[in-house]
């Protein structure tokens, strides 16, 4: 298959996905664009290709809380990360998905396999920002509040928490990176109910998260929210 084709398809898929257009179930990367399962045998041998399509999958399925789909693809990626993207722009990104899925499932599952990955790509991130790549700013940030919060057994840090991804919420409003913001004030939300336990701190941050995910009109993550803590948002 042309690059181009396997790394658009499943751009494109992600986008339908979000938007909600055409899709059966958004956690799962098929629908209008491309079917998981052509465009893996259109694939064969594509290495690149399959690391992208598995990357889509996995933002996706990480959006919607699809945990089995995570704990599958996560060591997959983890494998062909340094083989496919070792030196491309791309492999910051990549190191971002890795960390945030890895604090996802230890927060979900608490095995601690999945901090120790976290805490390896907070580390490359952190490198990176040392070294003055400033596009990295944000999303290491943010995998530190999450490295704060895994390894915050007595939940004395909760500020710093807040401190850190606030600061990645700044910086991603400053790169004007929508995405970023959306998921950065998802995130914050989600430690702060599900880790701390503080409803009263954590409810600005899902109006927020929703009014973000709106202006990247990503609908179907918006009506995700909403339906999911609709007992926290204000009635109509």
């Amino acid at each position: 298959m042309d690059t181009i084709l396997a790394v658009c398809l499943p751009t494109w898929q992600y986008c339908l996905n979000l938007i909600g257009d055409g899709v059966n179930d958004p956690a799962e990367l098929s629908g209008e664009a491309m079917v998981v399962e052509e465009l893996e045998s259109n694939l064969g041998t594509h290495l690149l290709g399959r690391t992208v399509l598995i990357i889509h999958r996995l933002l996706v399925a990480m959006h919607f809380d699809r945990l089995p789909i995570l704990q599958e693809l996560l060591p997959i990626l983890v494998a062909n990360h340094k083989k496919v993207l070792r030196g491309h722009f791309s492999t910051y990104a990549v190191t971002y998905v890795e960390g945030i899925a890895s604090y996802k499932l230890y927060n979900h599952t608490r095995i601690r396999k999945y901090r120790k990955c976290g805490r390896a790509a907070t580390k490359r991130l952190q490198q990176w920002v040392k070294q003055g790549v400033m596009n990295t700013v944000p999303i290491a940030s943010c995998l530190q509040a999450e490295s704060i919060a895994a390894t915050d057994t007595r939940k004395r840090r909760k500020a710093d928490v807040i401190r850190e991804y606030e600061n990645a919420i700044k910086f991603a409003q400053d790169l004007e990176v929508w995405a970023w913001e959306a998921q950065f004030r998802e995130r914050i939300f989600e430690l702060l109910l599900r880790v701390y336990g503080d409803e009263e701190s954590a409810t600005p941050y899902l109006r927020a998260a929703i009014s973000s995910f709106e202006k990247w009109e990503a609908f179907a993550k918006v009506d995700s929210l909403k339906n999911l803590y609709r007992g926290l948002l204000p009635h109509h």
